[in-house]
């Protein structure tokens, strides 16, 4: 199958002329060996292929030992694109950003920017915020690698990691970054640049707000994502989905609240924030900021509203 894509990605680039050409890697269930080798196959077709990649928790259509790769091939007849490294870790937020901003301040014409991240731990929210500063007009967009959910997340989501277990099979629980080396934690990032290229970026969501607005008190994030809430409405950040949506802070919670995201009103925009992990004192913990002050509500979609958003 590796053999067919590849040949395939060769066939491509040099039947279609192109100035530049990005591959862009999803995969799931391979070890950092595996991909390495499957990278250094791909960079051989063309040796200016820009390739950049991250693993996923699971794949459509994935295969039946558990592993998956999705490629996606972009080809341009004006536009540049350059990959960019940014390794890091929690604590080095803004050297990151700082990289990030100085590549951006060399590419005049830049219009968007891609960022393939992994490690919870990391302020991603600092770092496109510091990173874009003094270019506003660059839209970001990405996506955060999903490694193996918390020990209390969700009874449900721990029986589908299993699965693969009980199967006898076991798919890598690795999570990597693809750029221009293999990062174990940090970013790749792609940016798009080009005088006639034009980025248009939308925001999808659907759900609306329902209730009124609740304070919160930020607590201690323990390194688990960008912030964690110690109370909303006066009470354990927790107990709000027991109090009024008569949910319990149990092994299924995570689960059970999916659907009911909480929203923030931020620069007249409705944003979701789902928690992914609780505390013992009944703290939430979220991979986006939540910043002191701001004020949340509980929110409510149906199918029609989702799919009419998107």
């Amino acid at each position: 199958m590796a053999g067919m894509a590849i040949r395939n990605i060769k066939k491509l680039l040099s039947e279609i002329p192109h100035r530049d050409a990005l591959l862009t890697v999803y995969e799931s269930g391979y070890s950092r060996a595996q991909m390495k080798d499957f990278i250094k196959l791909v960079r051989a077709c063309d040796k200016r292929l820009k390739v950049a990649g991250i693993s996923l928790f699971s794949l459509v259509d994935m295969n039946s030992d558990g592993t998956g790769i999705k490629l996606n091939l972009i080809l341009t007849n004006e536009a540049q694109i350059e990959v960019v490294d940014i390794p890091c870790i929690p604590g080095e937020e803004s050297v990151a950003a700082a990289r990030l901003r100085e590549r951006l301040d060399g590419l005049p014409d830049a219009k968007a920017v891609e960022l393939l991240c992994y490690n919870t731990g990391l302020n991603i929210t600092r770092i496109m915020e510091e990173g874009a500063s003094g270019h506003e007009d660059v839209g970001i967009f990405g996506t955060i690698s999903s490694g193996s959910p918390p020990a209390s997340v969700s009874a449900r989501i721990r029986q589908a990691v299993n699965l693969f277990k009980i199967d006898g099979l076991a798919p890598s629980t690795e999570q990597l970054i693809i750029g221009n080396n293999i990062l174990d934690s940090g970013f790749a990032a792609v940016i798009f640049s080009g005088k006639e290229l034009h980025a248009k970026f939308n925001y999808a969501l659907g759900w609306h707000p329902i209730g009124r607005e609740m304070p919160i008190e930020p607590g201690r994030t323990q390194g688990l994502g960008e912030s964690a809430l110690a109370r909303i409405d006066g009470m354990p950040a927790a107990q709000i989905y027991k109090e009024y949506l008569g949910v319990p802070t149990n092994s299924y919670l995570i689960t059970n609240i999916c659907e009911f995201p909480l929203l923030v009103r931020r620069g007249g925009t409705d944003i979701c924030l789902i928690p992914f992990n609780y505390g013992d004192n009944g703290e939430l913990y979220f991979s986006t900021s939540v910043y002191e002050g701001e004020k949340l509500r509980f929110s409510f979609a149906s199918q029609d509203w989702l799919f009419i958003a998107s």
